[in-house]
């Protein structure tokens, strides 16, 4: 039978023994994301950077109110606005069967500091059935 508890505690364990110092996480507000960011806070604490990215595809006020969930549980936020860079990125998806949003991955979203140049892990929140 699954343990919830023992899930918690066995991928927190995992993410402490991967995580060396800091960690930036991106979050949507929706249950994987949520889900990720709970469990990397949990391991790394205050280490943990989470980045909700405002991509112009969030419903009225969902931005605003996904920070506030997620200040709320205790999380360090930073709400990047990339609206116009995906509004400017629409005009060149060729492939319209592809969600525009594919054709701008989180790393280059990371505007406020660099990734390169910032020693930290880089953490995703995926759905299983997808991976």
């Amino acid at each position: 039978m699954f343990d919830a508890e023992k899930f918690i505690q066995e991928k927190v364990r995992e993410l402490r023994d991967k995580i060396r110092g800091k960690a930036i996480i991106g979050a949507s507000g929706g249950a994987d994301s949520t889900t990720s960011v709970i469990l990397a806070n949990k391991a790394v604490g205050e280490s943990l950077l989470c980045v909700l990215v405002d991509n112009c595809y969030m419903r009225k006020n969902e931005t605003e109110n996904n920070e506030r969930l997620l200040r709320k549980l205790g999380l360090n936020v930073l709400v990047v606005d990339a609206k116009k860079r995906f509004y400017d990125k629409l005009s060149t998806v060729v492939d319209r069967a592809r969600h525009p949003a594919d054709t701008i991955n989180f790393r280059r979203t990371r505007s406020p500091f660099n990734v390169e140049t910032v020693p930290c892990a880089l953490a995703q929140g995926i759905n299983t059935d997808e991976a």
